[in-house]
């Protein structure tokens, strides 16, 4: 409460989108230890932006609702983890040549296409979190304080 809410979903998408470009310096040649620590930096990231905003949607609905709010929070999670699946999978497919897609990238021969497709992905994804980013500055400085939020609901 002393740093509020939106520092800390700030520093976690910031933190993602840093971990995402590192991410997108990977090639044939990195360490499992450099996809440990980068996909690390993701998950503090991740962990840092979540907390502070199921806080702020629970602060905000009314005590009839926050069963029903917690339900939906839940809900569209469960639909990002589905949505960046399926749609990590399209990009990743669209970005290998159609010849490349059976069990040559197992034998080793389609690498690079399938680390381009990688880097396809954590480009999309960094322009999500840059979006959700400035949304979430937005946001700040257009809500002076929690009271003109409640009093909308």
């Amino acid at each position: 409460d002393k740093i509020g809410s939106i520092l800390p979903v700030v520093i976690g998408f910031s933190l993602s989108i840093i971990s995402f470009l590192l991410l997108l310096t990977l090639n044939e040649h990195s360490t499992i230890l450099e996809l440990v620590v980068y996909y690390t930096i993701m998950g503090i990231g991740i962990a840092f932006a979540q907390a502070p905003i199921n806080k702020v949607v629970m602060s905000i609905v009314s005590i009839n609702n926050k069963t029903s709010a917690s339900s939906i929070l839940t809900l569209f999670r469960s639909m990002g983890i589905a949505m960046a699946s399926s749609y990590g999978s399209i990009i990743l497919s669209l970005s290998i040549p159609e010849g490349l897609l059976t069990n040559t990238i197992i034998r080793g021969s389609g690498i690079p296409e399938f680390l381009t497709g990688m880097d396809n992905i954590f480009i999309f994804g960094i322009i999500l979190l840059a979006v959700m980013l400035l949304l979430m500055i937005r946001v700040k400085i257009k809500v002076k304080d929690r009271k003109s939020i409640i009093g909308k609901l």
